[in-house]
C-alpha cells in the first residue's frame, strides 16, 4: 500500500490501524526507496496520545538524530504515549509533565531526567483527585537501558499494563542501569512509589 500524507499533522506522519500480530511481518519503505528504520515507526493504541501531541508545538521535540527532547516547561498529555522503539529520551530541567486520569508513558531507550535545584523535573496528575498510570521504563537485562533521574519529583500515579505486561508502580524501570539522586517518589495510589527489577540501581539523597 502506498501511503498519502496524513492531513492531520506533518507530513511525515499517517495514521494506520494495523493488528499487532501484524507489526513485526512489516516493512516500511520511504518515497526514496530506502527501509525506514523501526525507531522512526510510532506505533499506538487506540488509547495512546494523538499524533498532533509529539509535534513541537505540545512540547516534545525530536532530533535528527532521534533523540526525544521533552520541554522546558509543562507539557500536558492526556492520552497514554509510547516512544519508538529504542528511542533516547531527555527532560529537560523546568519541564513539569502533567498526566492525565490513567494515562501512561513508555520509553524503551535511554532516559534522562536530570533536574537543578532551582529548576526540578515534575511529573504529576493533571486532575487533583485522578491518579495517572505509570512511567514505564522497559530495557533488556541482556543489553541494559541507563537511567538518570536527578532533582526530580514524580507524584500522583498508580499502576498499568502495557501491552499485557503488568507495572505495579507509578514509575516502573526493568533491565536498567539506574542513578537516582535528589529525587523523590510520592502519594502512589499503587503498592509501590518506585519498582526496579533486573537492574542495577544507585540511589542517593533520594526519599
Amino acid at each position: 500500500r502506498v501511503l498519502e500524507p496524513s492531513n492531520r499533522v506533518s507530513t511525515r506522519y499517517n495514521l494506520l490501524d494495523i493488528p499487532n500480530d501484524c507489526r513485526q511481518k512489516m516493512i516500511f519503505v520511504g518515497a526514496d526507496n530506502k527501509v525506514i528504520d523501526q525507531k522512526h515507526i510510532y506505533w499506538k493504541s487506540k488509547a495512546s496520545t494523538s499524533l498532533s501531541e509529539i509535534v513541537p508545538s505540545k512540547g516534545i521535540f525530536e532530533k535528527e538524530d532521534g533523540v526525544f527532547l521533552v520541554g522546558p516547561g509543562e507539557v500536558v498529555l492526556n492520552n497514554s504515549f509510547k516512544f519508538p522503539a529504542a528511542s533516547s529520551v531527555v527532560i529537560q530541567p523546568g519541564t513539569t509533565i502533567k498526566l492525565g486520569d490513567g494515562v501512561s508513558v513508555h520509553a524503551s531507550g535511554n532516559f534522562s531526567a536530570v533536574g537543578t535545584k532551582s529548576e526540578p523535573i515534575i511529573i504529576k496528575r493533571s486532575l487533583k483527585d485522578k491518579p495517572f498510570g505509570s512511567v514505564a521504563l522497559i530495557g533488556d537485562p541482556q543489553n541494559p537501558i541507563q537511567v538518570t533521574l536527578s532533582n526530580f519529583k514524580l507524584e500522583g500515579g498508580s499502576k498499568a499494563e502495557i501491552e499485557s505486561v503488568y507495572f505495579s508502580s507509578q514509575m516502573s524501570i526493568h533491565g536498567a542501569v539506574v542513578d537516582i539522586t535528589d529525587s523523590s517518589f510520592s502519594n502512589s495510589v499503587s503498592d509501590d512509589g518506585l519498582n526496579v527489577k533486573y537492574s542495577k540501581v544507585v540511589i542517593a539523597n533520594s526519599e
